[in-house]
């Protein structure tokens, strides 16, 4: 996947229409080195966010594409199977604000956030943020976002509703 220009996701991509999401929000997309990261949008992978369709792979492939950077997800209703992602390490989630809504299709965590127990090892999942998306628990059990062995997590503006299981399931943050 290729790395778009800042100049052209500051004129193309929709974020900031909402009033909530805004190009300074995503903060690194360029890190401290000025190096580019990745900045990927859910739609480019095939999600339709019709609360219809199943956009479980188009997710997966966006949260591999987009490790180590940023993954949008605008507006839409977007129906997930539980346990199939796996947010990464230095990676942010951001979404669109209102409207743009990540919502369970089966019982499980929908986002994992996981490293592992050890200490200094290198293992640890780090520096990771998730803002401005509403998360849809679909009545369904297990966590919505399940954290564990990490530091460095941020979640701002995020909502969540309609989960039959826990909410945030934190260990060791």
């Amino acid at each position: 996947m290729a790395v778009l220009p800042v100049a052209t996701l500051k004129t193309n991509m929709p974020i900031g229409q909402s009033g909530q999401t805004s190009v300074q929000d995503i903060h690194n997309i360029v890190d401290t080195m000025g190096a580019m990261r990745p900045f990927v949008n859910v739609k480019q992978f095939g999600a339709v966010g019709d609360d219809a369709a199943d956009d479980t792979q188009a997710f997966i492939d966006a949260f591999a594409a987009g490790a180590g950077g940023t993954i949008f997800v605008p507006k839409g209703v977007y129906r997930i199977n539980a346990n199939t992602l796996n947010l990464p390490s230095k990676t942010s989630l951001i979404g669109a604000g209102l409207g743009a809504e990540m919502k369970k299709r089966t019982n499980g965590d929908l986002i994992r956030h996981h490293g592992t127990a050890t200490w200094g090892d290198g293992a640890r999942v780090i520096n990771s943020f998730v803002k401005d998306l509403f998360f849809n628990g679909g009545d369904m059990t297990g966590a919505i976002i399940s954290i564990k062995h990490c530091s460095e997590f941020e979640m701002t503006g995020c909502h969540f509703f309609g989960n039959s299981g826990i909410g945030i399931d934190c260990v060791e943050i």
